[in-house]
């Protein structure tokens, strides 16, 4: 069930710029719960590295369209306010000692592809009501220790989707499925637009087995999950450069000949 994007509130790029940098320390990942028809028991798929990632984050800036569209064309830069990545500064530098920070005082290893992503992009934004993009790491922190409000206000309301109605991916998601229980230690890495509830956030309870975890962007009323952030990442991408009225998810075969193509996902098991 597919969300109507609210005028004016997703955005495009502005000035992206990517560097590469060195990785973080390894961490082994906090064990997945198993189960029937859970995520645990997937593979993410995820098989890209630093130059996918530039690659896929330069052609999400030029807004570029697959050439059955016609030529690529510029970012809207009228449409919106705010960018959901803002270029990187010298400051931002420092974002991959702060991944290693942050994986050493959360105690277990967050996904490959996030760590990937802030390797690639050094994310620098700082949180803010208004503020649309990803945190830089060191502001990355619980939804409970950042938005209790959330927690306590989406608590009285809770939901706790079965298996079964939980673990669907693609264009078979019901956005009104979730896991309120999920909520207080979801981790915010940030914002996709200016609506108050607008986060972006993964889920370290729910992992696949090659330990990447459950991404997702929550709605007022709901929320799209993908089976990694790399996929997030993806359905994002499309959202962007090619101007849709809904919001995620989208087939996987609408990815085909896109920027999102370009992050390259292997054995892809939902539609």
């Amino acid at each position: 069930m597919a969300r109507r994007i609210a005028v004016g509130v997703m955005t495009v790029f502005a000035g992206l710029g990517v560097v590469a940098c060195g990785g973080s320390p390894d961490y082994a990942p906090r064990a997945a719960t198993s189960g029937a028809r859970t995520l645990s028991q997937r593979h993410s798929g995820y098989v890209s590295d630093l130059a996918a990632w530039r690659e896929f984050l330069s052609c999400w800036q030029r807004g570029e369209r697959s050439s059955v569209d016609g030529p690529a064309t510029s970012p809207d830069l009228t449409q919106a306010s705010l960018s959901l990545l803002q270029p990187p500064t010298p400051e931002t530098q420092s974002a991959a000692d702060a991944l290693a920070h942050l994986q050493r005082v959360l105690g277990y290893a967050l996904p490959l592809s996030y760590r990937d992503f802030v390797r690639t992009y050094h994310p620098a934004t700082v949180p803010g009501a208004d503020v649309v993009g990803f945190y830089h790491p060191s502001h990355v922190k619980r939804m409970a220790d950042v938005e209790p409000w959330y927690v306590e206000v989406a608590s009285a309301h809770a939901i706790d989707s079965t298996n079964a109605e939980y673990h669907v991916y693609g264009v078979a998601q019901d956005d009104s499925t979730g896991r309120t229980r999920y909520l207080a230690d979801a981790l915010v890495v940030g914002k996709y637009g200016t609506n108050t509830t607008d986060f972006i956030v993964l889920y370290p309870q729910s992992l696949t087995a090659d330990g990447e975890m459950e991404a997702a962007l929550i709605y007022p009323a709901g929320e799209f999950r993908a089976p990694s952030f790399a996929e997030l990442m993806r359905q994002l991408s499309y959202l962007q450069t090619r101007h849709v009225d809904d919001m995620p998810p989208y087939a996987q075969t609408a990815l085909v000949g896109t920027c999102a193509a370009k992050l390259v996902l292997r054995d892809v098991w939902w539609k």
